[in-house]
């Protein structure tokens, strides 16, 4: 084992270095893209359900795994690496692929309200202009 050599990084240090400001710099973008992401998901499974309570569990769907972070280490680092690593690796596209159904659905569900409403709007107008001409021919 080689000692580990203790320096002393200031503020001015890390900032002046190159490799050290291109990390920071990566960790705020990937951090501002979590909170965005973060953010998003709720409004949008909101305006695609329309349910509230929706948003609140993908809210805390994504919350769930920092909320269970030091429990789900734990059992990561239990199981042996070379076995794990090509398990999790193959689960993503299975992941991805059950996104793309549930995202498709919920747009075929979305566009199906959509169309009914429509057809309900368009019925209001004509039972009103029916209606508005019946009062007509009374009137006369």
């Amino acid at each position: 084992m080689t000692a580990m050599t203790s320096k002393t990084w200031s503020t001015r240090r890390v900032l002046t270095d190159r490799d050290a400001g291109l990390y920071l710099a990566a960790v705020v973008v990937s951090g501002l893209g979590s909170s965005a992401m973060g953010l998003v998901a709720g409004i949008w499974v909101k305006d695609l359900t329309g349910s509230d309570a929706l948003a609140a569990l993908c809210t805390f769907a994504l919350w769930a795994p920092l909320l269970a972070g030091p429990l789900l280490g734990a059992l990561a680092d239990r199981p042996r690496r070379r076995a794990l690593l090509p398990e999790l690796s193959r689960a993503q596209p299975r992941q991805a692929t059950a996104f793309c159904r549930a995202s498709s659905r919920a747009r075929s569900l979305r566009f199906r309200a959509w169309g009914l409403d429509k057809w309900r709007r368009m019925r209001r107008r004509m039972t009103s202009k029916c209606s508005s001409a019946r009062d007509d021919d009374s009137v006369s």
